[in-house]
């Protein structure tokens, strides 16, 4: 566990340095030592409201009718964000919008007060506390992370009879011809057992393990593992679906079968969209209101903008994200309730309707609280539902090496493209290195260059960057050298060593590492892998990518892991 410990402790100290950015501050220029990614770079605005700091830190006796806007906030330790690592003493806020006018020192933060108003500005003692700017999260899923806070939450459970008890209770409180959905659930925490459909279908073990309570019975059941690369099934949900004994395994993902050739209620990947196509479809109402607790929960823990990737497409289907997209986010900017900034993706094979979309209208929305023109794929699953592809097989299970969910050559039009296993890395970083070389392939939607044919045919031409601002300042998501924004793999858990990290970096490819997976990894890695695979250097090796040169934006992938940027740090560091 030593070299696990070491990651650990690398991960923890670089999760504080690389993973806030600054809010949009309209004072500052974003210096080079900013978002490692460029976004957040633009734009102005007010703080959310509501929202739960601005609140706590109103003065007493403060009303919006007070003759002066302006709150001078004193003895405090502010971070500034910047390359040098500068620290103000105080900071200016207009009450009035939720903007900062002024961070720096007392007596310049005075200066700035007077020069803006002839009233003496309201002043707050913090009483020595540190402020930090507003979190990025560089990989998260927005609406599935809101819907799952009020989902079935099967994280806590630790042992089989707490997952069938778990399950039974809340059956009880489905109406006719819903569905239950939840999950979160980790075999690892209760010895590694894989659950079935017979855990929690009306038979002898379930009502031996619960008594009094109601199986799952014709309650049609699917239940997330935490990854979401896997899923539980009951037998009512799997007749839903026509699955049986004889329905062969989809490209890209496995039906699980018992020693008899019966599914056991186990799907991974693209073979979950079997079941998922059967759930009933959410309403728009449903999915503003999951966008509205998912901000809320990210505004609590100190996040002002996100990079959404979206439902997830071998679940909900490839149309889920641009619904989203146009029947809630864009209307949540419209109307001015978009509470934090959100720069949306969208699946690879709706890339030309993007291409066009851009075109018309450019990357972002003029309040500057929304920014689209990403695309995204899967080029392999998960390390916990040994989908994730590897160059050698697993080590607990020989007999596979991973799963390759797409074509490789069709990850050419893409920005991002989740891989989390060395080879799955590899070859994505094969595709990507070969466009940076080809000077003259055109811009691709998203940021990535096309000389090849998507699933809609044809070749991308997304031309560069564009923009649409408003008096707040630009919201142009930012370019690399040539006018293209970065390729971005997300994830990258697994690397081949070393000169994996070299290549990304000499290619310009960015990657959104995810330290806190490390929390859930921990207790399956070495058993996965082996020593070498699972030890510094080889997995989760943030240092060596860093140490490399390769711009890296931090990203929690919530709901897969807590949405925790600070306190998942501190968990890291005790890691052991």
């Amino acid at each position: 566990m030593d070299a696990l410990r070491s990651v650990a402790f690398a991960v923890a100290i670089v999760t504080g340095l690389l993973a806030v950015a600054w809010p949009y501050l309209p004072f500052a220029s974003v210096q080079d030592g900013g978002c490692p990614l460029g976004y957040g770079s633009g734009g102005g605005g007010g703080l959310p409201s509501p929202h739960d700091l601005r609140s706590a830190l109103q003065p007493k006796g403060s009303s919006s009718s007070s003759s002066s806007s302006l709150v001078l906030y004193t003895n405090v330790t502010v971070w500034r964000g910047d390359a040098a690592g500068t620290h103000g003493e105080a900071f200016l806020v207009d009450a009035a919008t939720g903007r900062f006018a002024f961070v720096g020192d007392r007596p310049g933060a005075a200066a700035a007060a007077a020069a803006q108003t002839q009233q003496q500005p309201v002043e707050v003692d913090l009483q020595g506390a540190h402020v930090i700017p507003g979190l990025i999260d560089a990989h998260l899923h927005l609406i599935y992370g809101g819907l799952s806070l009020s989902r079935l939450d099967l994280s806590s459970a630790t042992s089989k009879e707490q997952f069938v008890a778990a399950v039974a209770a809340a059956v009880a409180g489905v109406q006719p011809g819903q569905w239950l959905l939840g999950g979160s659930w980790d075999e690892s925490r209760w010895g590694g057992q894989m659950p079935s459909a017979d855990w929690i279908d009306a038979g002898e073990e379930f009502t031996a393990k619960v008594q009094n309570v109601q199986a799952t019975g014709d309650v049609p059941t699917w239940l997330l593992r935490h990854d979401s690369h896997m899923a539980l099934a009951n037998s009512a949900a799997l007749r839903l679906a026509g699955i049986t004994a004889a329905t062969a395994d989809p490209a890209g993902g496995a039906i699980l079968r018992g020693p008899d050739g019966e599914p056991t209620g186990l799907l991974t990947d693209a073979a979950m969209q079997l079941v998922a196509d059967h759930i009933p479809p959410l309403s728009v109402a449903q999915r503003r209101a999951a966008l509205e607790a998912a901000a809320q929960h990210a505004l609590s823990r100190g996040i002002t903008m996100v990079h959404d990737m979206g439902r997830i497409a071998f679940m909900d289907g490839e149309e889920a994200a641009w619904d989203d997209l146009e029947q809630v986010l864009v209307p949540a900017a419209n109307e001015g309730r978009l509470p934090l900034r959100v720069y949306s993706f969208v699946p690879l094979p709706t890339w030309r309707r993007m291409a066009e979309r851009v075109r018309h209208v450019g990357r972002a929305h003029p309040g500057g609280m929304l920014l689209w023109g990403g695309v995204k794929e899967f080029a392999d699953g998960s390390l916990g539902s040994r989908t994730a592809l590897f160059h050698e097989p697993y080590a607990d299970a020989p007999s596979t090496s991973g799963t390759r969910t797409i074509d490789a050559a069709r990850l050419r039009e893409l920005v991002a493209v989740h891989a989390i296993g060395d080879r799955a890395v590899d070859e994505v970083l094969h595709l990507f290195a070969e466009l940076a070389a080809n000077t003259s392939s055109s811009s691709g939607v998203g940021g990535g260059s096309s000389s090849s044919s998507g699933r809609d045919g044809g070749s991308s031409s997304g031309g560069s960057s564009g923009s649409s601002s408003d008096e707040r300042g630009s919201s142009q998501i930012p370019a690399r050298p040539g006018g293209k924004p970065p390729h971005r793999i997300e994830h990258v858990q697994h690397i081949s060593g070393p000169g994996t990290a070299q290549q990304l970096a000499a290619a310009g490819v960015a990657v959104t590492p995810n330290p806190l997976h490390l929390l859930a990894d921990a207790g399956i890695l070495e058993a996965r892998l082996g020593r070498e695979r699972a030890g510094a250097g080889r997995s989760y090796a943030l240092r060596t990518l860093l140490d490399a040169g390769v711009m890296a934006a931090l990203a929690s992938d919530w709901p897969v892991v807590p949405l925790e940027p600070l306190s998942g740090g501190v968990q890291l560091g005790g890691l052991g």
